[in-house]
């Protein structure tokens, strides 16, 4: 598996990640739910690079995937990649910028079906994207709050013939930017993708629920 990460999988942006790592403050890698976006804690912690991820699904997946890299330990190729999730997975990721580690967080998911109505619609923000607005989770903002970290756009796309590429984007810029402007501009990058290849992004399922009036 490490061995395919490195080989077939390129990577562009490492610097970007370099000088924010070097600043102390911690890194936050804004990823969406693009490509093969699975793959990103895996492909940077077979590069050594140490992330934790925070992961939206159950208990009873991430416990496999920490099984999984267990396993990989004990056999002495070892994967720096912890999985944060549930309640207090957004308080780790907090304590480990803190530490100026880095961390994953996907930040694209649709609203739960609870606050599908156009009432009670708090902790999530309106954004634009596509030439509407959506509903988004202030979790991304909230975490730049509390740490003051780099939020560095990153993405996995398939690009036909040449395979799996990793775009590290240039931290966004402004360390005062507001909580809706940090949101506006990550959606800015997703639709940019978006538009360069629609098929690539995996909630268009979940759009119409996503859409604020």
């Amino acid at each position: 598996a490490r061995r395919w990460l490195l080989r077939e999988i390129r990577t562009s942006g490492l610097e970007h990640l370099a000088r924010s790592a070097a600043s102390g403050k911690g890194t936050i890698l804004c990823s969406f739910h693009v490509g093969s976006y699975s793959l990103i804690p895996f492909v940077l912690g077979a590069r050594g690079l140490p992330v934790t991820m925070y992961a939206g699904f159950g208990e009873d997946a991430r416990a496999d995937v920490a099984t999984w890299l267990d396993e990989r330990a004990h056999r002495g190729d070892p994967y720096p990649v912890r999985i944060a999730g549930g309640t207090m997975g957004l308080r780790i990721l907090v304590h480990r910028l803190r530490h100026g580690e880095t961390v994953l967080f996907y930040c694209d998911p649709a609203p739960r079906e609870a606050v599908r109505s156009t009432e009670g619609k708090r902790g999530l923000i309106s954004v634009p994207f596509l030439g509407t607005r959506i509903w988004s989770a202030r979790g991304l903002g909230w975490l730049r709050r509390q740490t003051g970290a780099a939020v560095l756009p990153t993405v996995l796309r398939w690009e036909g013939g040449r395979g799996h590429h990793l775009h590290i984007d240039p931290a966004i810029a402004g360390h005062d930017t507001s909580v809706d402007a940090l949101m506006a501009a990550a959606f800015g990058v997703l639709e940019r993708h978006v538009r360069h290849d629609p098929a690539l992004w995996l909630r268009w399922a979940d759009f119409e629920a996503m859409i604020a009036p």
